[in-house]
């Protein structure tokens, strides 16, 4: 019987070591992010008429989100939720407030550099959830004006989808155990860990 090669055995034996024990070539700060994070946000179209002209029936607009953040260890992310336009209409006898819910898909890879948390996406998709009138005023005319924004949004859409899907630099400016604060142009938002 012949006997077993001993540099076989050993390369075995070290390349199950590198797979189990070098997996993970996170930092200490990636080490600290990796996990599920819940975070909020808003903006206000204050000057929506200067930015849009006096002939549209639009007066006002504010875009928010809620969404569920995932950073995992293999420097991956996704991020789920939705983003809601609600707008102010004011149209001769026609004054409402119409919010527009679109869920949120995004995926991609991040990576911390220094204080920087660096993210670059893959995919994101964008999709019309469902429409929301504060007065409820006759269903025909509601629709109209529903279907005036829902297009106006869709057109916004790609350049949404571009900003999100390039490469995003933001200052990590706290983290914690259970919050983070990334600052991205001037901005800063706070996450939340979620358990």
């Amino acid at each position: 019987m012949k006997k077993p090669n001993c540099s076989f055995w050993l390369i075995a034996v070290f390349f199950v070591i590198c797979t189990v024990g070098c997996g993970s070539s996170l930092n200490e700060k990636e080490k600290e992010i990796v996990g599920n994070w819940h975070y909020t946000v808003s903006e206000d179209e204050e000057e929506f008429k200067e930015l849009y002209g006096n002939d549209s029936f639009i007066v006002g607009l504010t875009i928010s989100g809620e969404f569920e953040d995932e950073y995992m260890s293999d420097n991956t992310e996704k991020d789920q939720g939705s983003i809601v336009f609600s707008f102010h209409v004011q149209d001769e006898d026609y004054e409402e407030w119409i919010d527009l819910a679109y869920d949120w898909s995004y995926e991609g890879t991040w990576n911390v550099k220094g204080n920087k948390l660096i993210t670059k996406g893959k995919k994101l998709e964008v999709e019309f959830s469902h429409f929301k009138t504060l007065q409820k005023y006759d269903a025909e005319i509601d629709g109209y004006y529903v279907n005036s924004l829902k297009s106006f949004v869709e057109e916004w859409i790609p350049e949404l989808r571009h900003d999100a899907l390039a490469k995003r630099t933001q200052e990590i400016v706290n983290l914690s155990d259970d919050e983070m604060t990334l600052k991205d142009e001037g901005e800063e938002t706070t996450y939340i860990r979620i358990e």
